[in-house]
């Protein structure tokens, strides 16, 4: 058999392999993907439901498919805003108690900690702290 031909053989499948494996690249979204501006952009136009019931829409839609009249339309406005206040009000003492409870986990990791370890445990959560921001940060762009 010529060598020629050999070679010529083995490069057309390398050719094909790689060909393969850039396609295959091509399909796949880059990291990162769902932070990028132009995704954020495509969420105004497809916004939450949360956004929704801020906005008004979650009112007029309950509104024509209850077929409310305008007194019933405003209770229930004023329903749908209160529970909104109280579900952020909720939230935020949501996350103080999370905070709460995490202080006090390290408080016992710390007592049960010889120096050295309080040392290393002290600069893992400064390195966990310096990451959580780090990662809002990108987040908002």
């Amino acid at each position: 058999m010529n060598k020629n031909a050999l070679y010529l053989g083995i490069f057309g499948v390398l050719c094909a392999l790689a060909g393969v494996l850039v396609g295959i690249n091509i399909n796949k979204p880059p990291r990162g993907y769902f932070n990028r501006p132009y995704f954020r952009q495509r969420q105004e136009f497809m916004p939450s439901r949360f956004q929704a019931r801020k906005d008004g829409r979650f009112l007029e839609m309950l509104s024509a498919k209850l077929e409310l009249s305008p007194e019933q339309k405003t209770k229930v406005k004023e329903i749908l805003e209160n529970t909104r206040k109280k579900m952020e009000d909720l939230g935020k003492n949501l996350r103080q108690q999370i905070a709460e409870v995490k202080d006090s986990a390290d408080k016992e990791i710390w007592e049960i900690l010889n120096p050295q370890q309080q040392e290393k445990f002290k600069a893992l959560k400064d390195e966990f702290k310096k990451r959580a921001t780090s990662f809002r940060q990108e987040k908002l762009y």
